[in-house]
């Protein structure tokens, strides 16, 4: 992950980014429940952040470099009708004052070891939703078009709230919008002037990211905006902006732009892991149920005297229940019970933690039916499932995913390795290099695994294989857990 090629400001993120996941495999100690929930939070905020800044500096660059396309296209003598020039000279003002200052989003970077000592975040938020949410650089280029009062379109200078009534003109004005933009390029290709193809690439690119735009807001569940400038910003011109960054921003001849977009991938993957460990970390706290039998003859006095030892107590579980007057008859009604029906007793207010405390071993690594060495026979019934969990769980299923064939499992195609078709092809040293290198590829694919430590095949004269390898967990960082799986050729 550290060959990326990332320049600048985003290759501080990286590298901070890298840092604070190397903090957390380091420190992170899974016999200390609360202290693994903290520091697994604090990694979670600052990968998050550094996701969201890299896509911030990214989007900011590509509009900038848009918006210097779509202006030189522009700036052809074509001829164009005035609503299709207000529409284009409205978008280029907006992309100009989304790109301008593009060192807003240029956060504060520590260490994060200095960071959670002082319970800060190594990477800040850069704040770039919240910019997105209240960017309003692009003027409807029609207002009075776009307000209407009775069904009848009038103009207005006054900014007026959307209302049902006017969604479909703004669709209809959103459609218009995209069209100006073909409207340039049209003009461009019949104008006899010299321009650059990019231009009029970028011009092309910008209709498509309007279209899209249109068909979101044709599938949108529009409510009522404060004004039309803001529902306009919001629902046709930061789309169609940050839409066409998309389009151009995603250059295979840019390693820059790819490595950026790995950089991404890898934190997305990683976010979900830490996400998933934060569910298995967390404590599973509820509370105490309890139940009474109604007997016969019983009334809610001697039911709380029997079962609280307080007969004053008769009246929290009547509201518990939602019972009125008279409470107990001999058949049950929505409102009152009958004997043999069981009450909800209100709680002493007093929670306890119920059944096995979760821990890094069992929830993280997990714990699961052990049926016996693989393709072995089961291991004898001893009157219960015999349970494996842990480090030893790990080795397990990993030792499953490796005698798994890579997209077997209908609903879990993700699951396998490329190992098993290719065990009776074994011809040479070459071929068995192939075979570390997929196991080593599906022991990885596992998301608890962080690391392969190392890896090995050995063939036999069956052409059976065996599989050796040692994987450290995430987290862990102390412990790493051995694999050891022979696999024969298919039947």
């Amino acid at each position: 992950m550290t060959d990326l090629f990332i320049t600048g400001y985003s290759n501080q993120i990286w590298n901070t980014a890298l840092q604070t996941l190397t903090y957390y495999n380091t420190n992170l100690d899974p016999t200390n429940l609360v202290e693994a929930q903290n520091l697994t939070s604090f990694t979670t905020t600052a990968l998050g952040n550094a996701f969201i800044a890299l896509s911030a500096i990214r989007d900011n660059a590509q509009v900038y470099d848009n918006y210097t396309l779509l202006s030189e296209a522009f700036a052809v003598p074509v001829t164009l009708d005035a609503l299709s020039a207000l529409y284009i000279k409205n978008r280029l003002a907006a992309m100009l004052s989304f790109s301008q200052n593009q060192t807003r989003f240029n956060v504060a970077l520590t260490t994060p070891s200095y960071a959670y000592q002082n319970n800060t975040i190594p990477i800040a938020s850069p704040q770039y939703l919240e910019y997105i949410l209240q960017f309003t650089g692009e003027f409807p280029p029609a207002l009075g078009y776009l307000v209407t009062q009775n069904n009848q379109e009038i103009v207005t200078d006054q900014l007026q709230p959307i209302s049902v009534g006017t969604i479909s003109t703004l669709s209809q004005a959103v459609l218009e919008a995209a069209q100006a933009w073909l409207n340039l390029a049209n003009a461009l290709q019949t104008s006899g002037y010299v321009y650059s193809a990019a231009s009029y690439d970028a011009v092309m690119q910008m209709y498509q990211a309007s279209l899209i735009a249109y068909q979101l807001l044709l599938n949108a569940n529009v409510v009522n905006q404060n004004d039309i400038t803001t529902a306009w910003n919001n629902l046709i011109a930061v789309p169609s902006i940050l839409g066409m960054a998309s389009l151009t921003g995603n250059n295979p001849a840019s390693l820059q732009s790819q490595n950026i977009n790995t950089a991404k991938y890898i934190l997305g993957e990683t976010l979900q892991e830490l996400n998933t460990a934060l569910v298995s970390l967390r404590q599973q706290v509820t509370g105490n149920i309890q139940l009474a039998t109604v007997r016969q003859n019983d009334n809610l006095m001697d039911i709380a005297a029997r079962t609280l030892g307080d007969f004053e107590q008769w009246t929290n579980i009547a509201s518990t229940n939602n019972l009125q007057p008279p409470y107990i008859t001999s058949s049950a009604t929505s409102i009152t019970t009958a004997p043999g029906q069981q009450l909800f007793l209100p709680t002493t207010g007093t929670v306890q933690t119920q059944g096995t405390v979760p821990s890094y071993t069992l929830n993280y690594l997990g714990v699961d039916i052990y049926y016996g060495p693989i393709n072995q026979d089961l291991t004898e019934w001893a009157g219960d499932f015999q349970l494996i969990s842990g480090y030893n769980n790990l080795a397990f299923s990993l030792g499953r995913r490796l005698q798994t064939t890579l997209g077997s499992l209908l609903y879990h195609r993700d699951f396998g390795s490329r190992i098993p078709p290719e065990v009776g092809a074994i011809t040479d040293s070459n071929t068995l290099s192939y075979i570390t290198a997929y196991a080593k590829s599906a022991l990885l694919s596992d998301p608890r695994v962080n690391q392969v430590i190392n890896a090995s095949t050995v063939a036999y004269q069956n052409y059976a294989i065996n599989v050796q390898a040692t994987v450290l967990p995430n987290g862990a960082g102390t412990q790493t857990a051995n694999v050891n799986e022979v696999l024969g050729p298919l039947a």
